[in-house]
């Protein structure tokens, strides 16, 4: 079949307040990506039928196209392949009406080659489950999904000699560990899990995502990608290029004058030449079907534990103590520092707490003006949070410090002494192992999670406002300085409370850098919300990008503003980044969009890039 040259209409080029936008073709109900006529959106849909399957490609209906549940659920069906936070009101929604599930690498070759012929953009995801940064959506509304975990979920290799797993995108960190413990190898090794288990471990190393071991750095502790270019050609970074290693490499006279696949393809990262493996995280360069991670030896020993810190204002003297812990390696794996009022939040709903208070009140007749009525649905005031932590939670600070200790006990006991050593430097400061808190705390699902058990433990904090709302991540990097931290504090709480929400945050200190998480809950059935909430993360990524921090990853809405913000050399890092693009997806098929990268045929159309001023896209 001949290709289809690219037409985008001209009323799309003159389409200025909506640059996303829902192209519904009104006779078929399908989303079509900008510039894809209709005719090569269905002949694209039947040569995937016909490549894999009809039933492993699925067409929503235009009511699914708008649906979904705020969490993805784990069922399969398009309707599910849209931001289910719904962040964008009105209908510039990130949406897809068509997605398709390979099984295997084989298949998505096929696709991708579909895609070049018929230029129909394409949109890869694991397991979707990052919710806070747009979950299943694609960048560009009516790119067709490649949903790689709904099939492609195997666990293909687990070697206890080196210590390594070998995964595909499906494979969820639940998954992983159930693998580990079914062969008897969890007293062996351990995997690094985020603080929600039930994404793709592939998928999270792809975003540079962290975990809270000595290995949570994923990125750093992958080794050997399998990845399919945008032109369909299968490519293994590292050492996976020693010899051919597809399916049918064994019948060929190839196969032995190259000799057999590296020995080391798991075990040396780097390989010969350029390290080509950064570029295609955070990327629209290539779609990774499977990847090497390395496990963790059992350490011989772990003991989780918690410092509470009473003031707000102890926030600098924390952080400048943590700095040189975490250089020097007494602390071995990125801890948190915590604002109280999330920890709060992952253990019961305001309203329940507060309906409890009132309750616990009444019966010893002693209300006060300080705790509202049962049902408190407005947001706390900071007279009400101190007083809620020090009446409520009594063995929580304003902020808390959740870490661990690996190895012998001897190790544990010399890395303890140090670290109480310098932590009892802050006034009221308190030490807390699992078996000294009498009442609940986050501490006991840390716990868990800090020796590498997955869990969802983490996912009560988005009820804090009640069932059904969603929520967002700012994300930016800065030196774990206490400057910067009371600075980056401020800023954000400032703004968060001026846009009518409520600050929640976390402090993590890398190797030798600070992320701050900010977490903000909006309500997704609230046109008010969802604007206001937009508007609050511009204000948080220009001003912070004022003050040179730069976040490490966002939202789909939020990629192009953020890739503007690394804007020094006249926007050097982008201009190379679509060179990349340009040479290596020359149809533009591959994720356009992709963390502020545009192929060439979308680059120049007006507002194609959101929330970035004309002058800078």
């Amino acid at each position: 079949m001949a290709e289809l040259n690219l037409v985008i209409p001209t009323e799309l080029n003159e389409h200025k307040t909506a640059p996303n936008p829902f192209i519904r073709d009104k006779e078929t109900g399908l989303i079509l990506p900008l510039g894809v006529p209709l005719r090569a959106m269905l002949n694209m849909i039947s040569d995937l039928k016909e490549a894999l399957g009809a039933e492993h490609v699925s067409v929503a209906t235009e009511e699914e196209q708008i649906g979904g549940d705020v969490f993805h659920g784990e069922g399969g069906g398009a309707g599910k392949y849209v931001d289910g936070h719904d962040l964008v009101p009105g209908e510039d929604k990130f949406a897809s009406s068509v997605v398709v599930q390979p099984g295997c690498t084989e298949d998505v070759q096929k696709i991708v080659r579909l895609a070049n012929k018929h230029l129909v953009p394409i949109s890869p995801i694991s397991r979707g489950k990052n919710l806070g940064y747009g979950g299943r959506a694609p960048r560009l509304s009516g790119s067709i999904i490649i949903d790689l975990g709904a099939r492609m979920n195997r666990v293909l290799e687990l070697n206890d000699e080196c210590y390594y797993a070998v995964v595909e995108p499906g494979v969820s960190y639940f998954e992983l560990h159930e693998e580990l413990v079914k062969r008897g190898l969890r007293d062996k090794m351990w995997i690094d899990c985020p603080d929600l288990g039930w994404g793709s471990v592939l998928g999270n190393m792809m975003d540079r995502g962290v975990g809270y071991t000595p290995y949570g750095d994923h990125f750093s502790n992958h080794c050997g990608m399998e990845i399919v270019l945008p032109n369909g050609e299968v490519y293994h970074t590292g050492m996976g290029l020693g010899a051919d290693t597809s399916p049918l490499a064994f019948l060929t006279l190839l196969s032995s004058a190259m000799g057999k696949d590296n020995a080391s393809r798991y075990l040396f990262q780097t390989g010969y030449g350029p390290y080509m493996d950064g570029i295609f995280t955070q990327s629209n360069f290539g779609i990774c079907t499977s990847v090497g991670m390395w496990l963790m030896p059992n350490p011989g020993g772990y003991r989780s534990y918690l410092w509470t810190f009473e003031k707000e204002e102890d926030l600098p003297q924390i952080v400048e103590l943590m700095r040189p812990l975490r250089v020097a390696g007494v602390f071995g794996h990125v801890s948190q520092l915590r604002h109280s009022l999330v920890d709060i939040a992952c253990l019961g709903d305001k309203e329940y707490y507060f309906r409890e208070s009132h309750r616990r009140r009444r019966l010893q007749l002693a209300l006060t003006s300080v705790f509202p009525p049962a049902g408190k649905k407005d947001n706390l005031t900071e007279e009400e949070f101190v007083h809620f932590i020090k009446t409520r939670f009594k063995q929580q600070g304003y902020w808390n410090y959740y870490g661990a200790v690996y190895g012998p006990k001897e190790i544990q006991d010399c890395q303890l002494a140090i670290i109480k050593s310098q932590f009892s430097k802050v006034a009221g400061s308190k030490l807390y192992f699992v078996e000294d808190l009498i009442e609940p705390s986050l501490l006991h699902h840390r716990d868990v999670t800090m020796q590498g058990i997955p869990n969802n433990a983490e996912l009560k904090w988005l009820d804090w406002r009640g069932k059904g709302y969603g929520h967002l991540f700012f994300a930016p990097i800065s030196p774990p300085r206490g400057d910067d931290a009371v600075k980056q504090y401020k800023l954000c709480k400032k703004l968060v409370e001026e846009y009518g929400f409520e600050f929640l945050g976390n402090f993590c200190i890398g190797s030798r850098e600070m992320h701050h998480i900010v977490d903000l809950i909006y309500d997704v059935n609230s046109a008010d919300e969802k604007s206001r909430a937009q508007q609050l993360f511009r204000r948080l990524i220009k001003e912070s990008a004022e003050h040179g921090w730069g976040e490490y990853r966002t939202h789909i809405a939020l990629m192009d503003q953020v890739a503007a913000t690394y804007g020094a050399n006249d926007q050097i890092q982008l201009r190379f980044a679509e060179a990349l693009k340009d040479a290596v997806d020359k149809n533009g098929i591959m994720a356009p969009g992709k963390s502020g990268i545009w192929p060439k045929r979308y680059r120049n159309v007006p507002g194609i890039r959101l929330g970035v001023a004309p002058e800078v896209s």
